[in-house]
């Protein structure tokens, strides 16, 4: 499938941004990065700040989704086999969406007061989702006796802490990184 302008603006953009910061990306960066006339931004775009939120919102709607059909399309599994399921699907979101995931972990601060209450809301969205998975978890015994929110919290930081150190051609695939933090929260290593 052939990817639109306004798509290949915004995977530049994302580019840019993780890799030099938002505030040392300019419009006329990110449209040379695209091969394209600085003005040619503005028919698809207000301004920096816009694509920015767009690279949080499709961040956030990748990673949700990918968490919801993920679960729904294991929803007789036990609940610890979900957690699983979460973790590994959170992982294959910041592999397929690594740029994204940068930006979105520190591009908030970046926002204007609305686009950062939108942000903030799809960012509790999800935390509340991975929190009821653990809630679940808790049922069979695992996490006895912990919060569940700093369970969770904990959990999305050991995930999201990927976007400092991994790397798409380095020499752990997402699979077994899920794999290691289950087996580490669950205290499942072998000997």
């Amino acid at each position: 499938m052939k990817e639109s302008k306004s798509e290949k603006i915004l995977d530049a953009a994302s580019y840019l941004f993780s890799s030099k910061g938002y505030a040392q990306t300019s419009i006329k960066e990110i449209s040379e990065y695209v091969g394209i006339h600085k003005s040619t931004i503005f028919h698809y775009f207000k301004n920096k700040e816009e694509i920015l939120s767009d690279i949080l919102k499709n961040s956030a709607y990748s990673a949700t989704n990918n968490l919801k059909q993920s679960l729904l399309s294991n929803r007789n599994k036990n609940p610890v086999e979900r957690l699983r399921l979460a973790i590994y699907a959170h992982v294959k979101s910041i592999d397929s969406h690594l740029n994204d995931v940068k930006v979105y972990l520190r591009g908030s601060q970046c926002l204007s007061a609305e686009n950062k209450r939108i942000y903030i809301e799809y960012r509790k969205r999800y935390e509340t989702d991975i929190e009821e998975i653990v809630k679940e978890a808790q049922k069979t015994g695992i996490f006895n006796g912990l919060n569940s929110k700093i369970v969770s919290f904990g959990i999305l930081g050991m995930c999201n802490w990927l976007s400092v150190w991994y790397r798409k051609d380095g020499p752990f695939d997402p699979r077994l990184i899920a794999d290691t933090f289950v087996k580490m929260l669950l205290c499942e290593s072998k000997g």
